[in-house]
């Protein structure tokens, strides 16, 4: 990704889920606070849901859910104050 790939790239089979949903759902959260400091997208949707609703759903994975969580938050304040998210201040969250 430092190269310049996309986090949020969604895969040529539509069988096959975006990374972050990937990472959420198969309980990966290094993964998750790495994509997201790459910037994907975390209002992105697999099959109608997003990373955060299928970490909630497959197994509840309480850390994924938080990495997440923390990041909605993040990005809400942001819209809040009128400023566009970026991956530094996602960076911040790790």
């Amino acid at each position: 990704m430092e190269s310049g790939g996309d986090p949020s790239v969604q895969p040529y089979d539509t069988e096959l889920s975006f990374p972050l949903f990937y990472a959420a759902a198969e309980n990966h959260p290094e993964i998750c606070e790495l994509l997201l400091r790459f910037g994907a997208n975390l209002d992105q949707k697999f099959k109608g849901f997003t990373s955060l609703q299928a970490a909630t759903i497959h197994n509840k994975h309480t850390k994924v859910i938080e990495v997440l969580q923390a990041a909605t938050d993040n990005k809400n304040d942001e819209r809040k104050k009128g400023k566009k998210i970026n991956g530094s201040a996602l960076a911040a969250l790790a």
